[in-house]
């Protein structure tokens, strides 16, 4: 509250045209965010959800229909991707503003340099697949204690007569 009333009482001795220099640092960082967005490739997020999602929207239907025809699948994947590309844009003003609440100019600039850098390319074009592969060691590590999970919850609710023995 001291800062928004400190900022109007300096804007009002400095004149309107400090909060411009205001807006004009705000819109650089904005600017700054988009690039670093961009250059990460984050802002093509619309296509990469897309395509999770309609991978996960086929799995689910061949589980329900084996004998669905393989166009089928074409559809799926052709209306979700289409759909979140089209959506897309709406996401990037949120995201914006979320860099803009973590982070500092000072920040973005570091980042934007990382990515810049050699080592920050290959980071951005070897994430996808650590992502891909990641997320199967974790899902294989999960199921490997979903036996162990399910019979402790199993002695817990018999002990305490949420359920009786079997």
């Amino acid at each position: 509250m001291k800062n928004l009333i400190s900022l109007i009482f300096l804007s009002l001795l400095l004149g309107p045209g400090s909060l411009a220099l205001a807006s004009d640092k705000e819109k650089e960082l904005h600017d700054k965010i988009v690039q670093l967005l961009e250059l990460t490739g984050a802002i093509s997020i619309g296509q990469q959800m897309g395509e999770a999602v309609s991978q996960q929207m086929i799995l689910a239907f061949r589980e329900q229909n084996p004998n669905i025809p393989p166009r089928a699948f074409e559809i799926i994947k052709e209306v979700v991707v289409e759909t979140m590309n089209e959506s897309s844009g709406d996401i990037i003003e949120p995201i914006v503003s979320l860099y803009e609440k973590y982070y500092s100019e000072k920040d973005i600039d570091a980042m934007v340099s990382f990515y810049n850098s050699p080592v920050g390319r290959k980071m951005i074009e070897t994430t996808p697949a650590v992502m891909q592969e990641s997320v199967q060691i974790g899902g294989d590590f999960g199921r490997k204690l979903v036996p162990a999970i399910n019979e402790e919850i199993r002695i817990r609710f018999v002990n305490e007569g949420i359920i009786k023995e079997e």
